[in-house]
């Protein structure tokens, strides 16, 4: 199954930034080796679901929830388009497809694809106070991993049946508000 998660961060996080953060809830963590045995087999479904709101075998930015962030250009952010906005200001893997190819190609012709002829890119992480559509974004997701490490979860899993937080909606409003210094990124997680 595929799951959204925001990932909340103080800048711009790299990849190594990314996988030290959901390093614990690597679904190999799950599996005691020394026991030949499960954590779901051994954890009570309170400990499980502290420990273990969710696990993941793969993860990309953005993935199947790529662009879902509507990134509000400045003026001034046309100037490091020679200098690869998207690694100074968001994350965009269409950006990064792009550069991926071997035939030369103008940025700034696929960027209008993107809607920057309103001052917008589609994209999967960007500073929350540049982001244009944050009302929309504020009932999003499966998971939320805020500043603090803190997971917050929609559904979780316990060990024995799936628990619902009716309180999640709030909870990503209040963080997003609180929180509006971070850059929030959005992962396509796979379990």
């Amino acid at each position: 199954m595929h799951y959204s998660l925001l990932v909340l961060t103080e800048k711009l996080p790299t990849k190594k930034d990314l996988d030290k953060i959901l390093a614990p809830y690597n679904d190999d963590k799950l599996y005691d080796e020394k026991n030949d045995t499960t954590l779901v087999d051994t954890l009570t479904s309170e400990e499980m679901l502290s420990k273990f709101p969710f696990t993941w075998d793969w993860y990309q930015i953005g993935g199947r929830y790529g662009g879902n962030i509507k990134y509000k250009m400045d003026a001034d952010d046309y100037k490091y388009y020679n200098h690869n906005l998207n690694h100074k200001k968001f994350i965009s893997t269409f950006f990064d497809n792009l550069q991926k190819k071997d035939t030369f190609f103008d940025e700034c012709n696929y960027a209008q694809y993107l809607g920057t002829h309103d001052n917008i890119i589609y994209c999967d992480g960007a500073y929350i106070k540049s982001i244009k559509n944050i009302k929309a974004l504020k009932d999003f997701g499966c998971y939320i991993i805020d500043k603090n490490k803190k997971v917050f979860y929609r559904e979780a899993w316990n060990g024995n049946e799936f628990i619902k937080n009716k309180n999640y909606s709030n909870e990503l409003v209040k963080i997003l508000d609180e929180q509006g210094d971070c850059f929030l990124t959005i992962l396509d997680i796979h379990n």
